[in-house]
C-alpha cells in the first residue's frame, strides 16, 4: 500500500520537475517559434513592451509570466533586470493602459503576424484581432475598437472560424473553469 506523505519541497528543487517543466516550455514555446514570433514584427526580443509580451503568449497560448520566464530562463533573450521590470506589469494593468475600465477576466491578442491554427477562450475573455476580420460565429459581441483592432467578448461556448487576409484560426470558448470531460467543454449547450 501507498503512504501518502506531504511533500513540501519546491519543483525548482525536484530534478523531474525541472526536466518536466523544460520539456513543456520546449514545446510550447519552442526557440525558433519565440524568435520568430519577434523577428516578423520587428520587435527586439531583449527589450520588449508587456503588450509585445502579451502578444506573444497570446500566439503560443501560454500566460504572460510564461513568456518572461522562458525566454530569460531558457532561451536568456531577456535579462534578469527587464524580465524583473516586465514582472512589475501584470496584464491586468496591461488590458486597463489598452482598454481603459472593462469586465474582461483576461485578453488574448491575435495581430496580422500570428501564426496559431486555434486559440481556446473561456467566457468572460475578451478577444482582439486586427479590424476586417471575418467572424463566423455568433459566440462574441462586439465591444470596442482600439488602434487597429477590434475587440470582442466570448459570451458563450462554442466553435467558430475567423479570419482575415492573413490567417484562418479556429476559436474554441469554453465555460469559465469548466469542469468535466474536455469532450464537451466547448458543445453548444442548449439552454445557452
Amino acid at each position: 500500500m501507498d503512504e501518502l506523505q506531504t511533500d513540501d519541497r519546491s519543483d525548482s528543487e525536484n530534478p523531474n520537475e525541472v526536466l518536466a517543466n523544460g520539456f513543456a516550455s520546449f514545446l510550447l514555446m519552442p526557440t525558433i517559434g519565440i524568435r520568430r514570433a519577434f523577428s516578423v514584427r520587428g520587435w527586439d526580443a531583449a527589450t520588449p513592451t508587456p503588450l509585445q509580451i502579451l502578444t506573444i503568449a497570446s500566439e503560443f497560448g501560454v500566460g504572460y509570466e510564461t513568456v518572461l520566464n522562458h525566454m530569460s530562463l531558457m532561451l536568456r533573450d531577456l535579462s534578469a533586470a527587464k524580465k524583473a521590470d516586465l514582472e512589475k506589469i501584470k496584464p491586468k494593468r496591461i488590458r486597463k493602459d489598452l482598454l481603459g475600465d472593462n469586465d474582461f477576466t483576461g485578453l488574448t491578442i491575435l495581430d496580422s503576424n500570428q501564426q496559431a491554427h486555434s486559440v481556446e477562450l473561456e467566457v468572460g475573455y475578451g478577444l482582439a484581432v486586427p479590424k476586417g476580420t471575418l467572424l463566423d460565429g455568433n459566440f462574441l459581441n462586439a465591444k470596442d475598437t482600439f488602434p487597429g483592432f477590434d475587440l470582442y467578448r466570448a459570451v458563450k461556448r462554442g466553435l467558430m472560424t475567423i479570419k482575415n487576409s492573413n490567417w484562418t484560426v479556429e476559436l474554441r470558448i469554453a465555460p469559465a473553469k469548466f469542469v468535466g470531460p474536455a469532450q464537451y467543454r466547448y458543445l453548444e449547450d442548449p439552454d445557452e
